[in-house]
């Protein structure tokens, strides 16, 4: 038996989610699917995030365990042979051979979501289908310094929806950005005379994330760059643990799984930017089943970081969908 991980990206906007449910199509169907066909027996996987409908990923961390009678398949080259057999909207990005002890979801150490506001009046179709369209400028300077206050080890009750419990609603969160920029690199879009185009990117990454978490964070942080909450208020909501204090979850769409961390990776080296921004420029592509070679990516235009490092961050078990 061997244990192969795939490391996969998709656009989620026509996905009932990760987690296979009946009538309904999901990811994991889909590569379930694909490897099936490659291996001529019913494969299942295990994935580290159980992102929901209409989330997408640039970087998701599955496994599966072949079989000592199935086709030898170098483990390296199982995603490949998959290619055919996915369609547009879902890529493999790479496989390799892990250990018997390794799991996508015991094993990680931290997750990283993003979340995408797109400011301005005009739409574009193309941006839009990733990120959640705001009419009026945004006050990112106090949208960081509220996302500040979420730093650290806490009880994140009051940005988890109802219906979903957990044994434990406390999780740690190592960083956690909001930074604008005009720049959108996969599309390459060109600046237009007259036409106000601004992107604001929530980054957050954590032991583990609470079902809508990143999603109601953004929500919040959406009323504070209104400048109807402050920083205070934030921290006040946190402490009441209370989901109706909150703001509102925000659209699936602006959300993205952009890297699941394990502490071996360091053996391999982290996927790297080339590799996101393959993965990004395939997310964006959706359902163009052809292939190209992808932008590189421009560094990120970031007005504020705060990071924070904690010495006991133990892993938050289970699945999560934030």
């Amino acid at each position: 038996m061997t244990r192969i991980r795939l490391d996969i990206a998709y656009d989620g906007t026509h996905y009932a989610g990760w987690q296979i449910q009946p009538d309904e199509p999901t990811v994991q169907a889909v590569i379930e699917r694909a490897l099936g066909r490659l291996y001529g027996r019913p494969v299942r996987v295990a994935g580290a995030s159980r992102t929901d409908a209409g989330v997408h990923a640039l970087h998701q961390v599955a496994s599966f365990d072949t079989r000592g009678d199935d086709v030898a398949i170098p483990p390296e080259k199982v995603a490949v042979a998959m290619s055919r057999d996915l369609p547009g909207d879902v890529s493999v990005l790479r496989s390799r051979a892990e250990s018997d002890g390794w799991h996508p979801i015991a094993s990680v150490t931290s997750k990283r979501y993003r979340y995408l506001f797109a400011v301005g009046d005009v739409a574009h179709p193309l941006v839009d289908a990733f990120a959640w369209r705001v009419r009026r400028p945004l006050d990112v300077d106090a949208m960081q310094t509220a996302a500040a206050r979420l730093l650290g080890r806490h009880d994140f009750a009051a940005f988890e929806t109802t219906g979903a419990p957990r044994a434990s609603t406390i999780r740690t969160v190592f960083a956690h950005t909001v930074s604008a920029t005009e720049d959108w690199s996969p599309l390459q879009l060109p600046s237009l005379p007259g036409v106000d185009r601004e992107l604001i990117r929530l980054e957050i990454e954590g032991d583990g994330f609470l079902y809508n978490m990143v999603r109601t964070i953004a929500g919040t942080l959406l009323k504070v760059g209104r400048g109807a909450w402050t920083a205070d208020d934030v921290a006040a909501i946190l402490a009441s643990c209370d989901r109706t204090q909150a703001g509102e979850t925000a659209p699936a769409r602006g959300l993205a799984l952009m890297q699941v961390r394990y502490e071996d990776d360091r053996m391999f080296g982290d996927v790297g930017s080339e590799t996101l921004a393959a993965a990004s420029h395939g997310v964006v592509a959706a359902s163009r089943p052809s292939s190209t070679s992808p932008p590189s990516q421009r560094p990120d235009d970031v007005r504020q970081t705060a990071k924070f490092r904690s010495p006991d961050s133990g892993l938050a078990q289970g699945r999560t969908s934030p």
